[in-house]
Order: C-alpha cells, then structure tokens, then sequence
C-alpha cells in the first residue's frame, strides 16, 4: 500500500520535476547570453573596435578572435540548445550589430533574444 502511494507521488512529480529544470536551464542560459551581448556591445564602444559573438548549436563564442574571446558551453545549462537567424553577430564601435534572434530551447520550453541594428538586445517571445 505505501510503495503504491510513493509511487504514485512519484508519477506526479517527476514530470513536474522535469518541466521546471528545463525551464531553469532556459532561464539561465539566456540570462547568461543576454549578458555578454550586452556586454559585447559595451566592449566595443569603449575599446573602439568590432567584438564578434559566434553562435553554434552547443555553445557560443564571445569576443571571438579578441583579448577577450571565451567560450561558453550549452552542456553547462543541462540539455538547452541555440539557434540563430546568423552565425556570427557583430558589434561595431558605434555600438549597431548585425540584426537577428538567437532562440534557446529544452524540450518545450523556448526563449528569443532579437537583437536590432543599433545594438540592442531584448527579449522576444518564441514562434
């Protein structure tokens, strides 16, 4: 009869268990991402200079080719993945950027970063 109960508690909160992770590492990871591209934009409007942020599917590149280049991987945020509308965003010494959307995704749950021509980046609701 209890290991009955237990397990029924446990049919009921795995899935919840799950759901909120994903939405944890999604959370994270596009706080984390959000952060160097404004930074990125900072960088190279204090420095004078282009600061390239590279996108790939399991991590993405800050400063890539710069003093400051770090990479940062996706495994680091459990299961979450990218993808972008472009490979590589750059940020100009006058702060503008190449405009497009980075999603990040873990299972179902799903959160966009667009970033315009002048350099912003802001949250977007997923398609």
């Amino acid at each position: 009869m209890v290991v009955a109960i237990v397990g029924i508690i446990v049919g009921i909160a795995v899935p919840g268990y799950q759901s909120m992770r994903a939405k944890l590492n999604v959370s994270g990871a596009t706080s984390t991402l959000m952060g160097h591209l404004k930074q990125a934009r900072h960088l190279a409007i204090a420095e004078g200079r282009s600061v390239d942020m590279v996108i790939a599917a399991s991590s993405y590149t800050f400063d890539s080719g710069g003093a400051k280049e770090r990479t940062v991987q996706m495994v680091s945020f459990g299961n979450a993945t990218l993808s972008s509308s472009v490979a590589t965003f750059t940020f100009k010494s006058r702060g503008t950027s190449t405009a497009g959307h980075i999603q990040i995704s873990s299972g179902t749950v799903c959160k966009r970063i667009e970033i315009n021509t002048i350099g912003r980046a802001y949250l977007a609701a997923c398609p």
